[in-house]
């Protein structure tokens, strides 16, 4: 079980956004707010996917986070961004499995969203679980809308984004990426 978590950034940690879940395969999971105690979980979490996983994640090659965005990544301002994290429990040993995250845009009113999934954990409801926590939140503290850039061959987020009622069209900057997106309303629910 996860250890209760340390104040971060400038507002506490959100630990009443600590749930455990269960897949629908029985499988039982924590979702909560990163916190930098998270750093070698992240680290191993981010290695571990296939470089198909972490090029559709980052759009760019590498296998190690860099430093600066691995602190950036475990030390979230949860005023202005939000990172919830997946772990399976297994002997006693926390595992990240997947992450979303969300960066509210200047305005204040809009935030961008990205998301990843371990490679051996897709397609057992892992990302729409995380992605609905995910937008909850941003629905939560008032965010009007959420956007993300996907390649347009990943098949599978593209999926994922169209079930939770996010719109796609291509990117008019870039034709190899599609731009979904979802207007938010406190009163609809997260789907």
């Amino acid at each position: 079980m996860t250890s209760p978590p340390e104040d971060t950034a400038a507002r506490p940690y959100p630990a009443n956004l600590i749930k455990q879940v269960t897949l629908r395969d029985g499988t039982a999971l924590t979702i909560r707010p990163i916190r930098p105690a998270d750093i070698d979980l992240e680290k191993a979490f981010v290695r571990n996917l296939s470089d198909y996983s972490r090029y559709y994640r980052f759009m760019q090659p590498f296998r190690e986070l860099p430093p600066a965005m691995l602190a950036h990544f475990i030390h979230p301002d949860y005023d202005q961004e939000m990172a919830l994290i997946a772990l399976s429990t297994h002997d006693g040993k926390d595992e990240e499995i997947g992450v979303a995250r969300y960066v509210k845009y200047p305005d204040g009113r809009q935030c961008e969203f990205a998301l990843a999934i371990a490679d051996e954990w897709h397609g057992k409801g892992v990302g729409t679980m995380l992605m609905r926590e995910l937008i909850a939140n941003a629905q939560s503290v008032g965010l009007e809308s959420m956007e993300g850039f996907v390649l347009t061959t990943n098949q599978p987020m593209l999926k994922l984004t169209k079930f939770l009622g996010f719109s796609a069209e291509i990117n008019k900057d870039d034709p190899t990426q599609m731009t979904v997106r979802k207007e938010l309303s406190a009163a609809d629910g997260a789907v």
